[in-house]
């Protein structure tokens, strides 16, 4: 072969050997499914298993792998808004942030545990109002274990604007993540911390405004796993016209969320959810909640070197307009004014506004979301329909009363007197 051919032969085989492989699939050019929208506010919860958590044996054993994991998923999911539980390293978490860019940014739970909630969000859609604040701190770090109701990590509240195509909603979002196992005391303290957690949405500021709450609540909605006994968040289950789980119909076709050693994440229990206020009923996009099921095919080994737990996503839909509205400014058509007299000893007397002649059920409760009494009472006339209360059986006290129809409701605070 002569010396001028021979440069020749060794570029083409060059050539071909790096067209060759450049065709070999990796695993990092395999995409996650994006579910979102730019014209749909998409929010999903996420326990990623110790995230970044190194030495003691639990969770992923490569966290830098796991790291880029997480951020493949968030990046290409099309997701806004991530409610996050288990991070247990500070460090990985910014370097999470660090990795995302603009337009994402994160807040990570103040609380000294060792697996903290967080929210990662993308700035584009998601703006905070008001800096994030952790709630029910009482029943979350006493030292006295049955008061710890919340194992140490109180819930983490933030109230945002969600900027969408002509129009910007104004909602609280709430995560959480309940005390783990089957075990009696661990879920009794579930029980209390769902009736906590209801009061502080029920009897606050929140009563009237539109509200996500998303997280690991660690148990089942149909049934507890703790065998044999009801599910912690009944409460919530029976207060169908103030709340609803979006991801019930996953607990009802018994996909898991939670996963055992099943590459398929096809053994598990159903634990990880979506919880929603009435003022969201009109805008959660029915049937849209779903576990991310990509996940499982475009990240090697998911399981074992992501997350133990799938996530769980469900989308929003606004009616778009020329100014800036609030979810919960949306009319409601129901108001109760004219109450009187307030204190009361003997008999309450207010008066409902309202524009349709469905029955109005009307309920008193106590400071700690007890019920007291409940009625129905028909509308007399369209417009307004004077109610009475009878309020001798109560001891001295604070109370509300909350009036209903089938999707609306209005509620206001009262004093009882001693008689």
């Amino acid at each position: 072969m002569s010396s001028h051919g021979r440069p020749q032969l060794i570029f083409a085989t060059i050539v071909v050997v790096f067209l060759t492989f450049s065709w070999i699939p990796t695993a990092h050019s395999q995409s996650i499914t994006p579910v979102g929208s730019a014209e749909t506010f998409d929010v999903a919860t996420w326990n990623i298993e110790w995230f970044g958590n190194t030495g003691s044996g639990n969770g992923p054993s490569d966290v830098d792998q796991q790291r880029e994991n997480v951020e493949k998923v968030i990046r290409e999911s099309g997701i806004d808004l991530w409610a996050l539980q288990e991070i247990s390293d500070t460090r990985q978490f910014q370097e999470l942030l660090d990795s995302l860019g603009g337009p994402w940014d994160g807040l990570l739970a103040t609380t000294l545990v060792t697996q903290r909630i967080a929210f990662i969000f993308n700035t584009d859609v998601v703006q905070l109002r008001k800096p994030p604040k952790h709630i029910l701190e009482s029943f979350s770090t006493s030292t006295n274990q049955p008061l710890n109701y919340f194992a140490g990590r109180p819930p983490l509240q933030i109230e945002i604007d969600v900027n969408l195509p002509d129009t910007t909603v104004r909602t609280t979002v709430i995560t959480v993540h309940m005390k783990c196992c089957s075990d009696s005391s661990s879920y009794e303290r579930r029980v209390k911390a769902s009736e906590r957690l209801k009061i502080h949405i029920d009897f606050t500021s929140l009563a009237s405004e539109s509200v996500i709450i998303a997280g690991d609540f660690n148990d089942e909605l149909l049934a507890s796993i703790r065998i044999g006994s009801p599910s912690p968040y009944e409460n919530f289950s029976d207060d169908p016209s103030d709340f609803d789980f979006t991801s019930l119909p996953l607990d009802q076709q018994n996909i898991s969320t939670f996963c055992f050693s099943s590459p398929t994440c096809s053994g598990g229990s159903t634990i990880d959810h979506i919880l929603i206020t009435d003022e969201l009923f009109a805008h959660y996009e029915a049937g849209s909640v779903a576990r991310l099921e990509s996940v499982l095919t475009e990240i090697p080994n998911y399981v074992n070197t992501t997350s133990d737990h799938m996530p769980v996503y469900a989308r929003f839909i606004f009616p778009t307009n020329t100014g800036t509205d609030r979810a919960d400014e949306i009319p409601t058509r129901l108001r109760i004014s004219n109450l009187y007299p307030n204190p009361t000893v003997d008999q309450l007397e207010f008066t409902v506004k309202t524009v349709t002649f469905e029955a109005l059920l009307v309920e008193v409760y106590d400071v700690l979301g007890r019920k007291q009494s409940s009625v129905h009472v028909w509308p007399d006339r369209l417009a307004e329909t004077r109610i009475r209360v009878d309020t001798r059986s109560l001891p001295a006290g604070i109370y509300f009363v909350r009036v209903s129809t089938g999707s609306l409701s209005s509620q206001v605070k009262f004093v009882k007197l001693a008689r």
